[in-house]
């Protein structure tokens, strides 16, 4: 909630006060301010996608999706729907980034357009899918003090951080269970101030071997779950054993949802894209 001059207002209300604006909304076009998941059943879970003011935590083990899923969150929100999106990607440069963002939208193998040998086929997606995605109100940096430099705002209601665990804090240790804490906690306060909906990435630490990723397996990194309104965790089986049965295929489990329910939704990881995509895409 901002006050008059469009500074947050932390002042008390009572529950009548806060009651009203959601009656006002309910039946409204108002009341459908989401930023929709691209899976279906990721929207049917958490009632077609994500409001203002949640921090969403996806996380996984190296190779598993979680870095992809967060991606084509940004990417279908941004270039889909047309809804403001900030990009701040830690992980890789912004250069690769928009790279395996553009891949995943013209459907190309992503090595195909980093090595320049795209055939005729890949061109016609190419030039199908370059006017749109340029359009795309989509902004992407690899800024780690975006949480000391006012990287939030009103204007852009999704936010995606690639490896929030790196953000500068600069008087807390890498790796601390306090600069998890302070990470997170800032996270939500940002998005609660400015109403935006923020999604990042993180690794798990522990865990390693185990058939499905679980919530203990944070770590060191536990205050994000703790703070997030909603945890996404990501396996893939092919990751572990590269001729498994379920080879392509991709766990994504709501390990948390303060709003509600939790289940496992499995899609399809078309890794040679860089996107995860329903089955019956």
């Amino acid at each position: 909630m901002k006050d008059n001059n469009g500074w947050p207002d932390h002042s008390p209300r009572t529950a009548a006060e806060l009651l009203d604006p959601i009656l006002g909304r309910i039946g409204s076009r108002e009341a459908a301010k989401h930023v929709p998941f691209p899976l279906d059943g990721l929207n049917k879970l958490t009632g077609n996608g994500l409001t203002p003011g949640k921090l969403v935590v996806i996380a996984g083990h190296t190779g598993h999706g979680s870095t992809t899923l967060a991606l084509d969150i940004a990417r279908h929100a941004a270039v889909n729907h047309e809804i403001p999106t900030a990009l701040t990607t830690l992980t890789a440069s912004p250069e690769e980034t928009v790279q395996r963002l553009f891949a995943a939208q013209a459907g190309v193998p992503v090595v195909r357009i980093a090595t320049g040998t795209t055939n005729d086929d890949d061109q016609r997606r190419i030039d199908a899918a370059a006017d749109e995605f340029k359009a795309a109100p989509l902004r992407v940096d690899d800024d780690p003090n975006v949480l000391n430099t006012m990287g939030f705002s009103s204007g852009t209601p999704l936010i995606v951080i690639d490896g929030a665990h790196l953000l500068h804090l600069g008087h807390l240790a890498d790796g601390s269970l306090e600069r998890a804490d302070e990470q997170s906690r800032r996270l939500k306060g940002a998005a609660l101030d400015n109403e935006n909906t923020v999604v990042v990435t993180v690794p798990l630490t522990g865990g390693f071997g185990r058939a499905v990723p679980m919530m203990s397996h944070f770590g060191n990194l536990s205050a994000f779950a703790a703070t997030a309104d909603l945890v996404l965790l990501t396996y893939r089986p092919d990751a572990v054993e590269r001729e498994d049965p379920r080879a392509g295929e991709i766990d994504i489990t709501v390990a948390k949802h303060r709003n509600g329910q939790t289940g496992v939704v499995t899609a399809c990881a078309q890794t040679h894209y860089s996107r995860i995509v329903d089955f019956a895409s």
